[in-house]
């Protein structure tokens, strides 16, 4: 009897720890519900959360891209959050020229209340950089949040022309004589036709003029990639030079200026 009695003790026994293992496995390493957290997206459970609405950014030079800023109180969270915005490297040191704006610097929740930000990253024209992270912090008396948007920027800029009444239309944004667009020797330069109509696209030293063949014609939604060699003081402009079934056009001021500047030692 005594040896059947541990027996059965030991039997059950193992049946509480096998019920024990089987309530809380070992996870597959490979299998991690998170292994990569979105980098747009921070939170702290003291009483805020903040969100981004884009966790990455890819695009080129001189462009701007909006990145909403979400806010919400939790656990009965009311009061000031004060925000602050960088772009910085893997360092952490401010990338130079790169520059994110807030909307507000700061805003107020009610109790478990929440609020929108716009966040306004700007990346210029001249640049060396290529890679940046958007940090926005935001303060308050229950926790201090960060959070980031990662960034890819393309050493490239695009110009999009349009035509109408038999010319071309150039974006204010795309300078002129007396405020032309700075850029670092080395950066792609692309001149997209959006239509309707085929053209040639005409540059002053030192962008170089495109081919005046028939067969080289820019057709919609095609680019001209001009290959700069050289850096210079003054200003390059570039135009439509034909378009087909229109008008052709002649320099002026304001046609869209390029200032190609030698890149820094």
């Amino acid at each position: 009897m005594r040896i059947r009695t541990l027996a059965t003790l030991f039997a059950l026994s193992l049946g509480a720890c096998t019920g024990t293992l089987t309530d809380d496995p070992i996870e597959d390493p490979g299998t991690d519900p998170e292994p990569n957290p979105d980098p747009g997206t921070g939170s702290n459970a003291n009483g805020l959360t903040v969100t981004l609405d884009k966790s990455t950014i890819n695009t080129e030079y001189f462009t701007t891209h909006p990145i909403k800023v979400t806010l919400q109180g939790t656990n009965g969270f009311a009061g000031n959050v004060a925000l602050a915005a960088s772009v910085v490297d893997a360092a952490g040191v401010v990338v130079p020229g790169w520059t994110v704006a807030l909307a507000s610097a700061s805003t107020t929740l009610a109790a478990n209340g929440s609020a929108e930000v716009m966040a306004t990253l700007t990346i210029p024209s001249a640049s060396t950089a290529t890679a940046g992270t958007v940090k926005i912090v935001a303060t308050s008396t229950a926790a201090t949040v960060t959070v980031n948007t990662a960034v890819n920027a393309l050493k490239q800029i695009t110009f999009n022309i349009t035509q109408a009444a038999g010319r071309c239309v150039y974006a204010p944004a795309y300078g002129n004589r007396n405020a032309p667009i700075p850029l670092l020797l080395g950066t792609k330069i692309r001149i997209v036709n959006k239509g309707p109509a085929t053209i040639t696209v005409h540059g002053d030293a030192p962008i170089p003029h495109q081919s005046t063949a028939e067969g080289d014609k820019l057709a919609i939604n095609a680019a001209y990639e001009p290959n700069i060699r050289t850096a210079s003081a003054t200003p390059g402009q570039w135009y439509c030079h034909a378009i087909t079934g229109g008008t052709a056009s002649g320099g002026s001021a304001n046609n869209p200026h390029i200032l190609i500047m030698a890149p820094p030692t």
